[in-house]
């Protein structure tokens, strides 16, 4: 099951799409008199086990989060670290404050009240997930990721966001080794006529934020570029794909390569969570800029 509007991938009682936040019935959009079943179930009987229920719920996320992008049975670990870390006291105190916020939505009666629960819990989740991992678990997973990645979990859509700087703070590119041109006026111009015409088949009002080769002997023939819209790359032995930002379905890990849109992506193991991370909010972005736009 996917949303009719933006193409996430659905649960199959979800009534609510967490890409974009469409109803995912056959009305694209809620309206106050709709009927909503919330994703995150909660007994407003038992008030005093609030930030409980919240902790419960929020652990299922994060254990459905890790295990598809670290594997089976990596959750434990995870687990593990997160009450040996520093982090589950300030976790702890805002699932506190989440408790009183989710009361006084629901105090104020609205017919959406579910929704915005709903909206609030996720929000937060993801952000607290992100921060979790991004800073304490560098050692299990095995990789350095960017603190500056953290800056944009609480952004709700492109407007008024550098998505050029986004890029370049999720990719780090400080840390990799393979050869990314940032500037185009400094690559030689056979590598340039090499990457168009073997993958970067942009438009020519597209901004080409970098290019990347991954060639052996850098004749920019192999590599992936990213542009204000989309994402272009060609792997060894496979044709070139590409894919726009507002298009963006499945990103998922599957081994040590990553599954766009079921195209076959891969940089290395760091580079490609890094992109996945990346691809996922961009998804949310503009998809929640283009669903702000259609109801204006």
């Amino acid at each position: 099951m996917h949303c009719s509007t933006c193409k996430t991938r659905l649960e199959e009682n979800d009534r609510f799409c967490s890409g974009c936040g469409a109803e995912t019935g056959d009305r694209p959009q809620q309206t106050e008199t709709d009927v909503y079943r919330a994703k995150y179930i909660l007994d407003f009987r038992e008030a005093n086990t609030m930030a409980n229920q919240i902790r419960t719920a929020f652990f299922k996320l994060m254990e459905k989060i890790i295990e598809a992008d670290f594997g089976n049975n990596e959750f434990r670990k995870y687990f593990d670290e997160f009450y040996k870390s520093e982090f589950y006291k300030s976790f702890d105190l805002r699932t506190e404050q989440l408790a009183e916020e989710v009361h006084a939505i629901r105090a104020r009666g609205s017919n959406r009240a579910e929704l915005e629960i709903d909206r609030l819990l996720d929000t937060n989740f993801h952000a607290l997930i992100d921060h979790f991992l991004v800073i304490y678990c560098q050692a299990l997973h095995r990789m350095q990721l960017p603190e500056a990645m953290l800056q944009y979990v609480n952004q709700s859509n492109s407007e008024g966001i550098d998505i050029r700087q986004m890029v370049f703070d999720f990719l780090d590119f400080e840390k990799e080794k393979d050869k990314v041109y940032l500037e185009l006026t400094k690559i030689p111009p056979a590598k340039i006529k090499n990457a168009i015409h073997s993958f970067l088949f942009s438009r020519s009002s597209e901004k080409i934020f970098f290019i990347c080769d991954q060639t052996i002997f850098g004749s920019c023939q192999e590599g992936f570029a990213m542009t204000e819209k989309g994402l272009y790359w060609k792997s060894h032995f496979n044709p070139p794909q590409s894919v726009f930002y507002e298009e963006l379905d499945k990103m998922e890990r599957e081994a040590e390569w990553l599954n766009i849109n079921g195209a076959f992506f891969n940089v290395n193991k760091t580079m490609n969570y890094k992109m996945m991370k990346l691809l996922r909010r961009l998804k949310i972005l503009y998809m929640n800029s283009l669903h702000e736009k259609n109801n204006l």
